[in-house]
């Protein structure tokens, strides 16, 4: 039997948060003939590290927002710049789960903000329409820190000919 050629990579894109030490933001996967499967490390409401060389001090950093659908946007943000980052579109996404502090299917319920990310209303041509990949919700105690209540883990994969 011959043995198909792998190659498995790890990226920590320099627009979202830094990852802790036990883990990369994102890990790809490439099977012969060149798909990729991608593994999407949980996003959170982190602010990206300001890389404005005129930034003058650290009280210019942005923080968590407190607001529970600002969160999910600002994960959804970290997550866009992951898949970016390795080549991977929206429409590549095959699995989604969401984690969720305090869920509640009318008051604190991802599900709003996350399809109208996934149609893609800014038009950067990255339109998926009514497609929606599998998922998860999973409600949470908490996570890995009490001002997060949103994380969204996520699975694609990037087809070798597009």
């Amino acid at each position: 039997m011959t043995e198909l050629p792998r190659k498995s990579q790890t990226y920590n894109p320099p627009n979202v948060p830094a990852p802790q030490p036990q883990f990369s933001q994102v890990n790809t996967f490439t099977f012969s003939p060149g798909d990729t499967l991608v593994a999407v490390t949980g996003q959170l409401a982190i602010p990206p590290p300001n890389n404005n060389p005129n930034k003058n001090s650290e009280a210019e950093e942005q923080s968590t927002p407190q607001n529970f659908e600002d969160q999910v946007r600002l994960a959804l943000s970290n997550l866009e710049n992951c898949l970016k980052a390795v080549g991977a579109r929206k429409r590549d996404i095959f699995k989604v789960t969401h984690h969720v502090v305090d869920f509640d299917p009318v008051k604190q319920n991802p599900s709003r903000v996350f399809i109208e990310w996934l149609e893609d209303e800014d038009g950067d041509g990255d339109d998926v329409g009514e497609f929606r990949p599998a998922s998860a919700m999973l409600p949470a105690w908490r996570l890995a820190g009490e001002e997060w209540k949103y994380e969204i883990e996520t699975w694609a994969i990037i087809p070798g000919r597009r």
